[in-house]
């Protein structure tokens, strides 16, 4: 591999994989709790009022919430 495309030292490469496989493997193991979190706070956003509106109807949490639906 040319030096210029290298990350570390030279050597380090598989401890270095071995970092990012175990942080790859934590993220997706959290992936469906992360969802069901999603989803209560869409219910939560639509059943709990500021005033006389749902929270889903405010500007920033209804942005939020549809950048969310995209991924």
């Amino acid at each position: 591999m040319p030096v210029a495309n290298r990350i570390g030292l030279e050597g380090e490469g598989w401890m270095i994989t071995k970092f990012l496989l175990n942080n790859e493997h934590a993220t997706a193991a959290d992936l469906p709790m992360l969802r069901r979190y999603l989803m209560q706070l869409r219910m939560l956003a639509t059943t709990q009022r500021a005033g006389s509106k749902p929270l889903s109807r405010g500007r920033s949490l209804r942005c939020a919430l549809r950048v969310s639906k995209r991924k």
